[in-house]
């Protein structure tokens, strides 16, 4: 984690590094973000700028941006609602494809996290993570050529 600029995790995996917080519906990233960041910065032996992510399922996601554990920013952004869910499978994988593609692009990070929920939202309408990058066209995703529903 310490050589790492984006970490990305979720509410359980969050509870462990940070036991006071028992349960899911107590998480608040204004609270628990920046306690959690103070606590790592420790292990982080350089001046660099780190973003640290906190996916939350049908909350969306929360992160902070510092630097040697002194905040930056908080950002918070909604999970976007579908009345198509069929498998929450590699959601939170797809949302942090959809964040880096959104860095790797240039956008800002509050930016980068929409687009990880964009992703994160389509990859649920379909069987376990089934959305795949475009390889003919990069800055497409479309559904992944393999087909649960046939196997």
């Amino acid at each position: 984690m310490a050589a790492s600029d984006v970490v990305v995790m979720n509410r359980r995996e969050y509870r462990h590094l940070y036991e006071e917080y028992t349960n899911d519906d107590g998480f608040n990233s204004r609270e628990h973000l920046p306690h959690i960041v103070k606590r790592l910065a420790g292990l982080i032996p350089d001046q660099r700028t780190r973003l640290f992510v906190v996916t939350c399922d049908t909350d969306g996601a929360s992160a902070v941006m510092h630097t040697s554990g002194n905040i930056d920013g908080i950002h918070d952004v909604p999970a976007i609602t579908t009345n198509k869910t069929i498998d929450t499978t590699g959601a939170g994988d797809a949302f942090a494809f959809g964040m880096v593609w959104g860095l790797e692009s240039g956008r800002e990070w509050q930016e980068a996290m929409q687009w990880g929920v964009k992703i994160a939202a389509l990859n649920i309408t379909g069987f376990g993570g089934w959305w795949a990058a475009d390889p003919n066209n990069p800055n497409r995703i479309t559904p992944a050529f393999f087909d649960p529903t046939t196997t």
